[in-house]
C-alpha cells in the first residue's frame, strides 16, 4: 500500500468551506496534524474518523513526527492541516521545505483564504489590494497606507483589529473606513463595518480579518516636488533642485527611519515620507511647525511625525535614524552631529549651508567624529522676463555636505 503525505489549506476553520478533496484525504488519513482550533474543528466534522490526532505547530516537531512515523510505518497516510489557504501566509511554505531538503514526496491541497471569504462576504475585491499578514509580527500599517491601495489583513490576539487601527487613527487617518471579520465561517460569525477612530476603541475576537479602504495619497515618482506646491510662509525652504539633490545623495529606501533636523516648511520631510518607513520633522520655531503640519497634511505624509522642540534638546528621544538632513542647528552643529552618530555611528548624513562658516563647521564636526564628507556646491539661475529678453538670475548658492553610508554592508563612506 502505497503512502500520502498531504499538506492542506483547512479554510476558515469552521469546516464549511472545505473542498471535497480535503474532506476525503481527512476521512482516508491515518494521522492528522494540526493547530488546536483546527483539530477541534475535525473532531466537530468527522465523527468516528480512525485517524490518530497530534495538535502541533512547529513545523521542525511536525517534520519530526512524520520521519518517525513513516519510519515505522511506511504507508502511513498522514495529513497536516493549515488554516486557510496553503500558499497564503502559511505554515506549509517551512514544512515542505523541509521535508523537500529530505525528499520526501508529498502533496499540497489548497483551501480557501480568510481573505477570500471574507471578500466575499463584504463584496469586496482583492485583485488589487495590498494582502498583509499580522500573526505573529508587527507590520508598520502608516507606511502601509500610503501605498494607497485597499488592504485586507489577517490579525491575531497581540496584533488585533483595534491596535492597528489605533496606529492609524494616531496618524491622522482615523476617518479611514474599515471592515473587521469575527470567526469568519463559524456560527458567531461577526462582521463590523465603520471608522479607524471607531474600531480602535472596541474589542474583536480572535482570529479576526481586517478591511482597510484605500487613503489619500500623494504620488511622484522623481524627487524636487514643485516649490510652488508646498504651503510657506515667512520661514525659509530648501528648494526644490537643492532637494533633488539632497534625496539623491541619502538614497532612503523603505524601511529607513529618517530625521530632518531644522525642518523649516518641512519640504525636505516630505520628500522623505514618500519613501522612508518613517520620517521625525524637528523643528523649534511655532511659526514653522504650523506650516509642516500644514505640508504634512496636504502632502499626506501619514508617516510623518513633527517634533517642535529645539533638536539638541530632544533628538535623544528619538529613534536611531538611518538617514538625516540637517538644515539648521541654531547654532549647535557640533552638538547635533555629535548626537546623531552616537545614536547610530553608520547614520548616513547629509547637510546644507548656506555660508561658509557653517560648511567649514559641518566638515570639521564630521570629521571629529570619524566621519569623511564630501562638499558640492548647487548654483541655480533661472531666467526671468524682462520686456523683450529674458534673462538668467542666480539664486544663492548652496552648499551639501555629504558624509554618507553606502548599502553595501554600510561600512565604506563617501
Amino acid at each position: 500500500m502505497s503512502m500520502s503525505l498531504i499538506l492542506a489549506g483547512y479554510g476558515s476553520g469552521s469546516g464549511k468551506d472545505l473542498t471535497q478533496q480535503i474532506k476525503e484525504a481527512i476521512a482516508g488519513a491515518d494521522l492528522v496534524i494540526g493547530s488546536k482550533r483546527l483539530i477541534e474543528s475535525v473532531n466537530r466534522n468527522f465523527k468516528g474518523i480512525r485517524a490518530g490526532i497530534i495538535e502541533e505547530t512547529s513545523p521542525e516537531k511536525i517534520y519530526k513526527v512524520i520521519k518517525e512515523k513513516l519510519r515505522i510505518r511506511p504507508e502511513f497516510n498522514i495529513i497536516v492541516l493549515y488554516s486557510g489557504d496553503t500558499g497564503f501566509y502559511s505554515g506549509a511554505e517551512s514544512l515542505s521545505g523541509l521535508l523537500g531538503n529530505e525528499g520526501y514526496e508529498f502533496e499540497v491541497m489548497p483551501g480557501v483564504s480568510s481573505i477570500a471569504y471574507f471578500a466575499s462576504k463584504t463584496g469586496r475585491a482583492y485583485r488589487n489590494a495590498l494582502l498583509l499578514s499580522a500573526h505573529g509580527k508587527k507590520i508598520d500599517i502608516v507606511r502601509e497606507a500610503m501605498k494607497g491601495r485597499d488592504m485586507f489583513i489577517l490579525t491575531d490576539k497581540e496584533n488585533s483589529p483595534d491596535k492597528i487601527c489605533k496606529q492609524l487613527s494616531d496618524a491622522g487617518l482615523g476617518l479611514s473606513e474599515v471592515i473587521v471579520g469575527e470567526k469568519l465561517s463559524y456560527d458567531e460569525e461577526k462582521i463590523t463595518e465603520g471608522t479607524a477612530c471607531k474600531a480602535a476603541e472596541m474589542t474583536f475576537e480572535d482570529p479576526s480579518v481586517l478591511f482597510i479602504g484605500a487613503v489619500s495619497v500623494y504620488k511622484r515618482l522623481t524627487p524636487g516636488i514643485p516649490d510652488e506646491e508646498f504651503v510657506r510662509g515667512n520661514v525659509p525652504m530648501t528648494k526644490q533642485m537643492v532637494r533633488a539633490c539632497v534625496m539623491a545623495e541619502l538614497d532612503i529606501g523603505d524601511k529607513d527611519i529618517c530625521w530632518d533636523i531644522g525642518a523649516g516648511t518641512g519640504s525636505v520631510s516630505v520628500e522623505m515620507s514618500l519613501n522612508a518607513l518613517r520620517v521625525y520633522s524637528v523643528e523649534r520655531s511655532p511659526e514653522a511647525v504650523g506650516l509642516i503640519k500644514k505640508n504634512r497634511e496636504k502632502f499626506c505624509a501619514w508617516n510623518m511625525k513633527v517634533i517642535e522642540n529645539d533638536a539638541s534638546y530632544c533628538i535623544d528621544e528619538l529613534e536611531a535614524p538611518d538617514k538625516v538632513f540637517i538644515g539648521g542647528t541654531g547654532g549647535k552643529m557640533a552638538d547635533i552631529i555629535t548626537s546623531v552618530l552616537k545614536k547610530n555611528e553608520k547614520a548616513s548624513v547629509v547637510i546644507s549651508a548656506i555660508t561658509l562658516e557653517t560648511l567649514n563647521e559641518a566638515v570639521k564636526s564630521l570629521r571629529e567624529n570619524n566621519r569623511e564628507s564630501s562638499v558640492f556646491e548647487i548654483q541655480i539661475s533661472k531666467t526671468v522676463n524682462t520686456g523683450n529678453y529674458n534673462m538668467l538670475r542666480a539664486e544663492n548658492p548652496v552648499f551639501v555636505i555629504s558624509s554618507v553610508c553606502r548599502d553595501e554592508g554600510g561600512e565604506e563612506l563617501k
